[in-house]
This record gives C-alpha cells, structure tokens and sequence, in this order.
C-alpha cells in the first residue's frame, strides 16, 4: 500500500509554488497516481472530488467524468465514517484511517478498503486539500482484521464501560488511548481529539504539571502508585478523584504509563459535612441562642441550659427540682404557670408534642418567645420527661404585625379596611343571629371630594382624608366600628341598636362633623357627606346585600342634594333596577328603530308666524314602552350613549330641515339640542359638517341649542368649535337661560346668537312679581346685548300678552302647540302659509 505524507506532495508540486488549490495540479496527480495498484482520490477544501486515478475509478466501475464523487455512494452507512474521517483531516491537518466496506450496485462483490487521509499543504503550512489512499484488501486478511477490529471493539467496550476515567500515556505523557468518560471529562467530541494531546491541553497548568510530575516518578520507579488528587472538568467543575496509576511495559520494555481515576467526591463531601457538623453541633451547643429545660415526669425542672438568660439582662432564678406552679417567671404575661404545668403534662401523657407563644414584657420591652415541648424517651422508648426548646421570635411576631396590619388596616387612615371589616360585619351578622338583636351599617361617601383632589393634588387630599377618619372615630362609642373602604367611602358598623332613632342621630353626627372646616397647610377647606343606611335584619340577613342596599341608600341621598342620609328601602332597589333596564334597552333602541323624534313650533308672537322648530327626542321601547326623555336622556348622558345618540338626532334633523324647506317659501330652522360630551369625546365640527354634506342640508336651517355649564367650562374647544359653528352659517342658542350659574359675560364673549328663557320662570310670570322682574330684566339685557329671545313653556295667553309687552317677541309652548311629527309639522306649515 503507497502512502503519500503532505510534506513529500508538496515537494513534488514544487518547492517555491504558492498553492492555493489542488485543483490546479491535476495533471501532476495524472502523471504520478495514474499507474498505481493503490486507490487514490485528491479533495479540495469544501470536499470535492478533485482527483481519482485509474485504480479507484476500475475497482468502483466509475467514469472519468469531472464532478464525479467518489464512490458515487455518500448515502450508504458505510460511507458515514468515510467522510468524518475526510471532514476532520481537512479541519484539523491530522492524518486519519478508517476501515471501509460496501457492496456497489454495479459490481458483484463487497470491496474492503483500509483507507489513509493525509492533509495536503503549502509552503505556507496551509491545509489546500485532503489526499486518500486506499488499498483493496482480500478477503481472508478483511476477515482478519475484522477480527482486530472485533477485538479491539471489545477492548473499547470494556473500558467505556467503566463508571470512572481510564488512560494511556507514551513515555512522553501524550495520550494513546483512552475511554468514553475521560472524553467527557474533558469535554472532547471523539477519543482520536486526544490521541497525541497531553495533560496540558485540557487541564490548569498547575494541576497538569502535578500529572506530569507523578507519571515521571511512576516511569523512573518502575512502581505503581495510588492517591487522592483534584480533576478540573471542561465544565470548570473540581472534583475529588481515587487515582491509581502503574507503568505500561511492551516485550521488557516500558512505553508508558495507564491509569484509572474514580470519583470520590461524594465520599469527600460526607466525610468533610461529617467534619462540619460536628464542629457546627460543637458550636451550636456552646451558642445556641434558645433557651432549653428539661423537666422530669412530676413537671420538675432537673435541667437549664447556659442560655436560660432572660432578654432584659436579668438573671432569672429557674430553681432546679421546682414545677411551674411552685416558680414561674414575674414577666411572662400571657400564659400562668397554672395554664404551662396543664400543657406540660399532656405532652408526657399523651405523648404528643405542643407549641406555644410566650409573651413577655419588663418595664417597656416586649419580648415573644416561641416554646416548643416535646418528650423525652428512655432507651426503651418510654416517656421520661419533657424538653422545651424557646426561640426568641420577637422581630418575627413584630413583622407579622406589621403585615397583619397592611393586609387589615388601611394604610393612610389606619381605619381597619375592606377584608377586615367583612370579618368582623360576618361575626356581626353570627352574634346578631345568635341573640336575635339588630344592627345598622353606615355607609358615608364624601361630597364632591374628587374635585379636592384633582385642584389641590392628592396631598391635600390625604390630609383631609386622615381628618375625616379622626373625626367620624371621635364620633362613635364604643358599639361602632369603622372602616375605609377605599377613595373617599367609610363604612361604619352600629351594633346593639336601641332603635332607629339613635342610627339617625348618629348620622345626623357625623354629617355636621364634617361639615365643619378643614384647615390644611394654612388653608381652609370645607366639604359635605351623603350616607346611606341599611339594617339587619329587617333589610337583609346577607352580607352582600347589606352592603348593596346601604350603598344604594348613599347614592340616593347624593341624588337627593347631598349632605344628608337616607334608609334603605325596596323602592329603591326597585329604582336602580328599572334605570338598570333602561340603560339596557336604550343601547339597542337605535338599531332596533326606537328613537324619534317630535318638533314644537317657535312662534313670533307679532305675526303668529312659526319661525323655528325644537327637535325633542322620543323613545317608544318594545320592552319599556313610552319612556320619557327626562329617563333615558340623563341615562344617556351619564353612561356616554348621548354620543351615538346625539350623531343620529343630528342626522335626522339636518334631514328634516331639508324636507321642510324645501317646500316652504319662508325658510324655518330647526334647532338640536347639544351635550357638553359631544364637545369632548368627539370632532364634533367634522361630524357635524359631514352629516350636513350628507343630508344636503342649508347650514343656515340649523340651529344648535347649549346650556350655560358649557359655557362656564371656559373650555378653548367649545370656542373653536361655537366660532366654527359660527363660520358655517349655524347658530347657537343658550338654553335653559338662568337656571344654572350666571353666565351673562360669556353672552359676548362667544357667538351666541339667541337665548330661551327656562319655563320655571315664566311658569309664575302672571303671578309671581319676582320672576316677572327677573324675566323682564333678562329681556332688557338680551335686548341691550343685540340677542334674539325666546320664552319657553308659554302655555297661557296672559303670559304671552306680559312677556310682549316686556318687548319678548318670540315663544314657545303650548298655547302654540305641543311636540308634533314630522307630517304633523309639514300640515302645521302648510295651513300657516295658506
């Protein structure tokens, strides 16, 4: 068989040649291979076949064609070690054999081939390529050196199998063999990435110098030698190893050393936590912070440890053959030594095992003690005595209190909180069963309080906060308990009620305390409550509905003008439920085609000729029925839905507008009413332009109806969007004119074109003196200010004749005529006009 070393191929491809690519030199691989008995193939880097000569491409039946592969078989199993062996040569530079045999589809017997991969280099020591040389094998040396092989297989089997690390060294400390652990150990892929490394290159250099200096004295004596010695795994990890290492002797002469390592760790680990914690009990013994006595089966102390030192730097005379009752300690405050002796001896009889808390306390120190007793047994496992054991658990029983008290107590006020208070209103409610009494739940929810805190800041807020907890404690004896149920919402339990009475009295206390003034920082702050009150049983026996129904008697005393309480009664539930069902029914009510709307006239009193309409929107519910606007229109707006329900009232009367006019030869407006929250939660001017684009409706036919709070809201996008309004033609009208707070110098500032004076005041025009004055003013201001004006609710000729004569030239009502339809209102205009 011929091998080819690198160094000798480079010579051939000459001496000063700077080879980058085999591929380059086949015509010399033809000149020198192509006679050769050997099967020879040359690779390049990526490995390709570049080159195989005459002997190959015979034995394997192959054309000579450029690309061919070699073997043209990769798939087979065989062929897997085939191109490892090619893969690590071109890699590593190392040379590699493996042993190959197959069977080709095209030739008629199996081809055993023993197979040398050299590395091919420069001049510039650079792996260019990968030479293999084959020889075809007969069958009766295969066979043999199968049976090498079979043996040597066996002999890697045997020491893969062994738990521990196994080597074999050359007299110079490079690796000639070694097992499947040590491969691991070191971390390497395969044993051939050993074969000719040493200790140095896999271990610190101290410890490898240690190997080192043991194989050298094994090597020079000739005798084997066993010891304990540290191995660093490629992990980082140090362990514990058995070693035993003995030299390697070949026909009398000694090659090298073997060696095997058994870890030992754990063994090393036992012994050194056997060493630690006898040291650690030594310690613990000397140390030991808790305090222990032994007691013999009459309850007599025959033992106290060096520790039985009291926690206030007192000695504490533990008399010895005493019993608790005879001597117990002057500072333990919470168990008797009556109660201790009654414990003590139920350990020792019934062989179980207590623990309790002791509870001490020396002029002002506190000190808590966990006690643990247990018994004590003889050789013969028969109780003989008790063993108490006390840890001073003092900062532990001082966090649980603290956590305790965030998990039950309101941190801002220190008022218990919402889970507190429901334990103690559920043993209320048992006690309350149990003696067949009564009692009342508060609940008290502050005025307004929100808008403390969104102009003072949440500081102020809390100061008051703290104030009104201080307040409505001080203001409850000793049957009441209180608790902050979170924001600006207290909850108070009256137990042992006398009668109803004194619950209202006690209300009625606690709403003028806090009525009284705050003064904060320097500051003086005032603010109102609403509560509400249920009782036991008579409301409930729930726990639950308890709450619900004083919660719902809040907020009815809050709907009701605030600063006041008010008792619970079914009518109310009976209230929340039908506004329930409204907001329920009212999501649908447009797409369910509800919703309409009726226009009232606005009449010139001068001419009787109707000059504008108000479009007022009506529900007729399948479920509900007829629902008044004063229901559903709150509801709407307090739930958001007026948004929706805005757009579509636009929608229609922008298209009523058209249909209107277009018929008529004096055009009328049509006014709509608008919500302060379509200015806020919507590009109303957008919605309002697309929607008259879409309805092809005159700008001027419309009208757009505000209250005086938007006004007051000195908002810049209620002015963008009125001078918007303004741009297009529509005008604004101010609703519902002094009813809310004065907004007479808001009537210049932005373009309000017209005013309506509410119905209440001219309701008593005839026969209140007052509201005729005020309405007469307001006209002579309107007047004064250029502004169009409209009395509301006129019902009575009286009326309209006095509010002419005061110079009121329009009205609204129904001495006029009620809210129409649409047809209705097309027939109105025809018969006006005619």
């Amino acid at each position: 068989m011929m091998e080819v070393e690198s160094s000798k191929l480079s010579q051939l491809l000459g001496a000063n040649a700077d080879v980058r690519s085999v591929s380059d030199y086949l015509s010399l691989f033809q000149t020198f291979f192509d006679t050769s008995l050997d099967n020879i193939a040359v690779y390049g880097l990526a490995g390709q076949l570049v080159y195989a000569n005459a002997a190959l491409r015979n034995a394997l039946n192959l054309k000579k064609d450029t690309g061919a592969d070699y073997v043209d078989i990769k798939s087979q199993e065989a062929f897997d070690q085939y191109y490892d062996a090619l893969n690590r040569t071109i890699s590593s530079g190392e040379p590699r054999a493996v042993l190959i045999n197959f069977e080709h589809a095209s030739l008629s017997r199996v081809i055993y081939d023993l197979v040398h991969f050299s590395a091919i280099k420069n001049q510039q020591n650079q792996v260019v390529g990968v030479i293999a040389v084959g020889r075809d094998l007969d069958f009766n040396k295969q066979q043999k050196n199968q049976e090498t092989v079979q043996r040597e297989q066996y002999l890697r089997a045997l020491m893969d199998t062994f738990p521990f690390i196994v080597w074999m060294k050359d007299k110079s400390g490079r690796f000639m063999a070694t097992n499947r652990k040590f491969v691991e150990v070191v971390g390497a892929k395969h044993y051939e990435d050993l074969e000719g490394k040493t200790d140095f290159d896999f271990f610190p250099t101290e410890m490898a110098q240690g190997y080192a200096c043991d194989d050298e004295e094994i090597l020079k004596t000739g005798v084997p030698k066993s010891f304990n010695e540290q191995i660093k795994k490629e992990t980082g990890e140090i362990y514990w190893a058995e070693t035993y290492k003995s030299p390697v002797q070949l026909d009398g002469q000694v090659i090298g050393t073997v060696g095997f390592a058994r870890d030992i760790s754990e063994k090393q680990h036992l012994v050194s936590e056997v060493t630690k914690q006898r040291n650690a009990y030594q310690s613990l013994v000397q140390n030991l912070p808790t305090t222990i006595i032994r007691y013999d089966l009459d309850g007599k102390r025959i033992f106290v440890n060096s520790r039985c030192f009291e926690t206030y730097n007192i000695e504490v005379p533990y008399e010895l053959n005493k019993t608790p009752l005879e001597w117990w300690s002057p500072y333990i405050v919470n168990v008797t030594g009556a109660e201790f002796m009654t414990q003590l001896m139920e350990v020792m009889q019934f062989n179980v095992q207590k623990t309790l808390e002791i509870h001490s306390m020396h002029e002002d120190k506190v000190a808590v003690h966990q006690l643990r007793i247990v018994p004590e047994f003889d050789e013969v496992h028969q109780v003989c005595g008790a063993l108490t054991i006390a840890t001073d658990i003092t900062e532990v029983a001082e966090y649980r209190r603290k956590i305790e008290s965030m998990a039950f107590h309101d941190q801002l006020t220190g008022l218990p909180n919402r889970t507190l208070f429901s334990q103690q209103l559920s043993v209320a409610i048992d006690q309350a069963k149990t003696n067949n009494s009564q009692f009342a739940l508060i609940i008290l929810d502050l005025d307004q309080f929100k808008s403390i805190n969104d102009t003072m800041g949440h500081a102020i807020g809390d100061k008051l906060l703290i104030e009104v907890a201080r307040r409505i404690t001080n203001s409850l004896d000793q049957h009441c308990t209180c608790a902050r149920l979170g924001g600006d919402e207290f909850i108070i339990l009256v137990e042992s009620v006398p009668s109803r009475e004194h619950v209202e009295y006690v209300s009625n206390v606690l709403l003028n305390q806090i009525m009284q003034v705050y003064v904060i920082d320097g500051s003086e702050y005032f603010i109102s409550a609403s509560i509400g009150i249920a009782y036991f049983p008579d409301d409930s026996e729930d726990m639950d509905d308890l709450l619900k129904y004083a919660d719902s008697a809040m907020y009815h005393a809050k709907k009701g003008g605030r600063n006041r309480y008010h008792t619970y009664s079914p009518a109310i539930t009976e209230s929340i439920q039908h506004r329930l069902n409204v907001e329920t029914e009212l999501r649908r009510a447009i797409e369910n085609d509800e919703i309409y709307l009726e226009y009232q006239p606005i009449v010139d009193m001068t001419s009787n000729q109707v000059k504008g309409l108000e479009s007022l929107c009506r529900w007729h519910s399948r479920k509900l029925g007829i629902v008044s606007p004063m229901v559903f229109i709150q509801i709407a707006e307090e739930t958001g839905m007026i948004v929706e329900l805005g757009q579509w009232i636009m929608r229609e009367a922008f298209k009523a507008a058209r249909l209107l006019n277009a018929q008529l030869k004096h055009p009328v407006s049509v006014s709509v009413n608008l919500s302060a929250r379509q200015f806020f939660e919507v590009d109303l001017i957008h919605q309002v332009r697309h929607l008259l684009k879409e309805q092809q409706c005159n700008p001027a036919w419309i009208k757009f109806e505000i209250t005086e709070s938007l006004l007051l809201e000195s908002n810049q996008s209620v002015l963008n969007a009125l001078n918007a309004f303004n741009d297009l033609g529509i005008k604004v009208s101010l609703d519902d004119f002094g009813t809310g707070q004065s907004a007479l110098a808001y009537l210049s500032k932005f373009p309000i074109h017209q005013v309506k004076i509410d119905y209440s005041f001219v309701k008593e025009i005839t026969s209140n003196p007052n509201d005729a004055l005020l309405v007469k003013a307001i006209i002579a201001l309107t007047a004064t200010l250029n502004k169009e004006l409209i009395a509301e609710g006129v019902e009575t000729s009286a009326q309209a004749t006095l509010l002419q004569s005061y110079g009121c030239r329009y009205a609204q009502g129904y001495l006029y005529s009620k809210p129409i339809s649409l047809q209705a209102v097309q027939q109105y205009l025809e018969l006006r006009e005619a």
